[in-house]
């Protein structure tokens, strides 16, 4: 039962990934067989990871054999960005008393990975090195409440930000926005941190009411 369970899991996560990259579009209509074999697992773990993706309201059950993605609109795009905005920067001072240097390095290379790739253009290593630099900060949180939360809102609202990043400006912006938030924590200032975070929240938000 644990291995199922854990091939449950990590078809979870993948076809959830690929749903959330529009992978799987909206509308698309998928069946356990055929996911067994994108996969490469028996249709149980594949079951499993249904059952998990119809409470999170990503597919829909079109019959006992197919399932219709449903995937995530704009609409709910926007709710986790106020969902966000009203808890990031309260929960994102828990950081502070975990600041360290291995920490600090991390944010930094992604830092300067993030700036790389925006000269360079590169959409979707911009959009890496954004999750990594949001999954570090929700780390550093270390709280079993937060951190999970975070780390989900933010994942599903990755072709969203597939499509911001594209804009350059928008890409540079957010560039300076991570830089205040590194700079929020080295000089572990709290107000200046969920300023930070928040003006971030707002403006990625903002980015995503201006996509067509």
């Amino acid at each position: 039962m644990e291995k199922i369970n854990s091939m449950a899991d990590e078809v979870f996560e993948e076809l959830e990934d690929d749903i959330l990259s529009d992978k799987f579009k909206k509308g698309d209509t998928l069946s356990e067989n055929k996911l067994s074999a994108v996969y490469g697992v028996s249709r149980t773990p594949v079951r499993e990871a249904l059952k998990r993706l119809e409470t999170e309201n990503l597919i829909e059950y079109a019959n006992d054999k197919l399932v219709k993605v449903v995937g995530m609109t704009k609409e709910d795009i926007l709710d986790v960005y106020d969902i966000r905005f009203k808890i990031e920067g309260m929960a994102v001072r828990k950081a502070l008393n975990n600041v360290n240097e291995q920490y600090l390095k991390t944010l930094k290379d992604v830092l300067d990975l993030q700036a790389y790739y925006v000269l360079k253009g590169d959409a979707d290593k911009i959009r890496k090195s954004d999750s990594d630099f949001h999954a570090t900060i929700y780390e550093m949180i270390e709280s079993p409440i937060y951190s999970p939360l975070l780390f989900e809102m933010h994942k599903k609202t990755q072709l969203y930000r597939k499509f911001s990043v594209q804009n350059p400006g928008r890409a540079q912006l957010a560039t300076i926005e991570h830089k205040n938030i590194y700079e929020a924590l080295l000089s572990k200032d709290g107000d200046r941190l969920e300023e930070a975070v928040t003006t971030h929240v707002i403006n990625a938000k903002n980015s995503i009411l201006n996509l067509k």
